[in-house]
């Protein structure tokens, strides 16, 4: 998934990887672990890789916040259980000391609900 700021400078993809095992006659998709930031005015150095930090499976949802001027992005695991987190895109390279933990939700879903979309 990927989504585009509302300035229109950042971009922020989740994917996935792909990855073979010995048996296996054709590798199997496996979501990444990170969201990956691209600014639109420096895409000559690549992603900027943000971590997500949630518990159960990678980033597979991905949105800026909607009239957020630090744009601000909400990602989601979408597993079972789901997993939330806000990232502020920069702040983690500028201010290493800030603490994420505020900004990351494990919402109460009901036994077999999944997050299908933000």
């Amino acid at each position: 998934k990927i989504s585009v700021s509302e300035d229109g400078n950042l971009i922020c993809a989740s994917g996935y990887g792909s990855l073979s095992l010995p048996t296996a006659e054709t590798p199997y998709a496996f979501s990444s672990e990170h969201v990956l930031l691209f600014d639109v005015r420096k895409l000559g150095r690549g992603p900027i890789i943000q971590p997500f930090s949630g518990v159960r499976g990678g980033p597979r949802f991905v949105q800026f916040i909607p009239g957020d001027d630090r744009n601000r992005l909400i990602v989601c695991s979408g597993l079972s259980g789901g997993d939330l987190e806000i990232i502020t895109p920069f702040e983690q390279q500028q201010q290493p000391e800030i603490q994420q933990s505020s900004l990351f939700v494990q919402p109460t879903l009901n036994p077999g609900e999944t997050i299908t979309d933000i």
